[in-house]
C-alpha cells in the first residue's frame, strides 16, 4: 500500500522527534576504564543550529523536529549534566593536587609542571563552565560538552599521567637505594673472598642485581621524562599513546623486584661474620 506525502511527513517528523529527545542520562553516559568513571560524554551528531526552522516539518519547531518547549527542556538538561560533569573533573583535579603536595619522593621539577599542567586545566574548566552556562543554542551547549572532553581530557590522560609520574619517581628512589644497597654488598663479597669463600654465585647474582638495577633506571628515567609531555591532541591522534610507559613502568617494577631478590640471595649466602655489616 502506498503512503500520500502527508502521512510520510508524520512519519518522518516522529522519527525525528524520537532520535533528538535522547535522555541526558543517554548523551552523558560514562565509563572510564582506568579511573571508573567515563568521560565519554557524547552528544548528538547533529550539529545543526537549533535555531533555524523547516517549514516542513511544522510552525515553531526546528531541523531536530523540536517544539520551543522541548528545544528549552533538552538544552536545560544540557546545562545541568554539563555543569555537573565539569565540576566533579575540576574536583578530581584538586584531588590529584593534595596526591601530589603528598607525594614524598616526586621531584621539584616534576611536581612544579604537574601543578601547572592541574592548574591549567581546573581555569580551562572554570572557564568553559562559564560558557556553557551562557549557551542559548543546543548546537553550542553540544559543542562545549564536546570541549569538556577534548580539551581537557581530565580521566583519560590526566589523572594516569599524574600518577604515572609519581610512581616513576618513587621507583627511581627505590633504585638509589638498591644501588647503595648492591655496592655495600660487593664489599661484603670482597671481604668474604679474602676470607677464604667462593663467592663465584653470589657474584653473578650481584652482577645481575646491578643489571635490573640500572634496567629499571633507564624505564623509570624515560616515563618520568616523556608521560608529562603528553597532550590532549596528541592523545586524541593515539588514544593508545599511554600504553606503552604503562607497560615499562611494570617492567621496571618487576626489575626492581627481581634486584631486591638477588640482594636477599647474597645476603644469605654470605658467611655469618659478614652479613650483620650489610644491615642499614
Amino acid at each position: 500500500m502506498s503512503l500520500t506525502s502527508a502521512v510520510k511527513r508524520k512519519i518522518y517528523i516522529g522519527i525525528c522527534v524520537l532520535t533528538f529527545m535522547t535522555p541526558a542520562t543517554t548523551v552523558f553516559a560514562m565509563q572510564d576504564t582506568r579511573s571508573g568513571n567515563n568521560q565519554n560524554i557524547k552528544p548528538s551528531n547533529n550539529n545543526q543550529s537549533s535555531n533555524s526552522t523547516n517549514p516542513s516539518n511544522g510552525v515553531g519547531k526546528n531541523t531536530n523536529g523540536l517544539d520551543q518547549s522541548q528545544q528549552t527542556q533538552h538544552l536545560d538538561s544540557i546545562h545541568s549534566r554539563g555543569s555537573q560533569e565539569i565540576t566533579r573533573r575540576i574536583t578530581y583535579l584538586n584531588n590529584l593536587l593534595t596526591q601530589i603536595n603528598n607525594a614524598n619522593h616526586i621531584t621539584v621539577a616534576d611536581k612544579s609542571a604537574l601543578i601547572s599542567i592541574i592548574n591549567n586545566e581546573i581555569s580551562g574548566l572554570t572557564a568553559l563552565k562559564a560558557t556553557l552556562a551562557s549557551e542559548s543554542s543546543l548546537s553550542n551547549a553540544k559543542a562545549d560538552v564536546q570541549t569538556m572532553i577534548n580539551e581537557y581530557r581530565v580521566f583519560a590522560l590526566i589523572i594516569p599521567q599524574v600518577r604515572m609520574v609519581i610512581y616513576a619517581d618513587n621507583q627511581q628512589t627505590n633504585q638509589a637505594k638498591l644501588t647503595t644497597l648492591a655496592g655495600k654488598l660487593q664489599l661484603r663479597l670482597n671481604d668474604a673472598k679474602k676470607a677464604g669463600t667462593d663467592i663465584t654465585a653470589l657474584q653473578a647474582d650481584l652482577v645481575d642485581m646491578n643489571a635490573k638495577i640500572a634496567a629499571a633506571q633507564v624505564l623509570s628515567s624515560y616515563v618520568e621524562t616523556n608521560v608529562i609531555k603528553v597532550t590532549p591532541v596528541q592523545y586524541d591522534a593515539n588514544h593508545s599513546i599511554l600504553v606503552q610507559y604503562h607497560q615499562d613502568l611494570q617492567t621496571a617494577h618487576a626489575d626492581n623486584a627481581a634486584a631486591y631478590n638477588d640482594a636477599k640471595t647474597i645476603i644469605a649466602g654470605l658467611p655469618p661474620t659478614t652479613t650483620s655489616t650489610t644491615k642499614q
